[in-house]
């Protein structure tokens, strides 16, 4: 099913609670219906509900869905409504502060929070919007729960109903309270249409000097005039792709305190200088199909660790030399009953079976019936090779047996 979704306007206020107060905007206009002056309202009404209430430093997410448009203000359980002039508030809950860094996206109209921290603590959990009961909602995955349970991610993205993101590291319990950090390189993707969790593999970007920026169809990661570029289709990367300065300054690095504004729209960004709104603009899908750079995949699969490598190997060398010597058993030791032989692919009834094992001169019938369990087992354990003999119920006659000789 491909999308009607997305994150079609997203701002993000703020680099982060534990940074320095410089505002970053960053808007997602995929359709790209926004003009300059409504983006410029956007931002307007953004700052005002934030001092309305007392959110300043922070990150916010804007949602833009073929119905609506929301506010989700970082570290918070807010979805402020936009009316077409301001923001009113829709959560009808009491509680906040879990969902620092979470990821924020919509799909079919849904809102839905990926991860997050918050009290000295993380979690991995999807949740959703409930506009009938105002409340955020948990799904939980069908394949128990998520394979890490630290949030500490750096690299998150959206493509065709399922959430890619890259564990850069986790934290072990040592004693007590007393924690350690484990690095890990993990690549994991959750499936929305059947909501489980898949390891994809090992990752292979090192994204984590760079800012972001997502756009339809591509991640990009961007420093002094340098970016890591992701093809979220193809989960491919092409490092070192150069970008002109005068074309997207590097002001998104600098040290003023004057808010930073980026448009996204489609797979096209644009800076926007907030005293003039004087525009730059890129284009992510032109950087990185005309960059003469080889393109990676961004992730590789587990490679078997050597002990398990090793044990596969002696299975198959011990199966190996069981089949051999089984092989070589019954070719070297001639079949006691030849006259079988000339039976094969047909059925044939007990007076036939017992002449061919040369039992059918015995009188009595418990005698040549236990004279005749032995044999059929001994072919069965020394000669599956050549020939094998299943008991059949006779149809005419419920109460004896055929015998089909394959």
């Amino acid at each position: 099913m491909r999308l009607r979704y997305w994150l079609c306007i997203s701002i993000l206020i703020a680099i982060s609670v534990r940074s320095s107060s410089q505002s970053l905007i960053e808007i997602r206009d995929l359709d790209g219906t926004l003009d300059d002056f409504e983006v410029k309202q956007l931002i307007d009404s953004t700052f005002e509900i934030f001092d309305d209430f007392d959110l300043s430093s922070i990150i916010a997410t804007i949602i833009n869905t073929e119905d609506d448009c929301y506010l989700l203000a970082d570290g918070f359980n807010y979805v402020f409504q936009w009316n077409g002039e301001s923001f009113s508030n829709m959560y009808k809950g009491r509680f906040h502060g879990y969902n620092f860094d979470s990821y924020k996206f919509s799909l079919n109209n849904v809102i839905y929070s990926f991860g997050g921290y918050g009290f000295w603590s993380s979690h991995t959990k999807l949740t959703f919007f409930d506009t009938e009961n105002m409340e955020w909602d948990i799904i939980p995955p069908n394949n128990d729960s998520s394979p890490f349970q630290d949030w500490a991610r750096s690299t998150v993205f959206f493509y065709d109903n399922t959430i890619f993101i890259h564990v850069p590291y986790v934290y072990e319990l040592v004693s007590g309270r007393n924690i350690k950090k484990v690095e890990e390189y993990d690549f994991y993707k959750f499936d929305l249409d059947e909501n489980v969790w898949l390891r994809m593999g090992t990752f292979e970007l090192d994204e984590r000097n760079g800012r972001s920026f997502e756009s339809q169809n591509y991640l990009m990661f961007y420093k002094n005039g340098y970016a890591h570029i992701i093809d979220k289709e193809q989960l491919e990367y092409k490092s070192g792709v150069y970008i002109d300065p005068t074309l997207f300054p590097n002001i998104g690095l600098n040290k003023t305190k004057q808010p930073i504004i980026y448009r996204v729209f489609g797979d096209s960004l644009s800076l926007y200088y907030l005293e003039n709104f004087k525009k730059y603009t890129i284009n992510v899908a032109s950087l990185y199909t005309s960059s003469a750079n080889p393109s990676m995949s961004i992730y590789k699969t587990k490679k078997w660790p050597i002990l398990e490598l090793l044990i596969l190997l002696g299975v198959i060398l011990l199966s190996f030399w069981y089949w051999k010597r089984k092989k070589d058993k019954v070719k070297n030791t001639a079949f006691p009953y030849p006259l079988l032989l000339k039976f094969k692919g047909q059925i044939i009834d007990q007076k036939s079976l017992d002449k061919c094992l040369n039992i059918d001169s015995i009188i009595s019938d418990n005698i040549s019936r236990n004279r005749r369990s032995k044999i059929l087992q001994n072919i069965a354990d020394n000669y599956s090779g050549v020939i094998s003999i299943n008991r059949i119920r006779d149809e005419e006659d419920r109460r004896l047996f055929k015998y089909r000789i394959d």
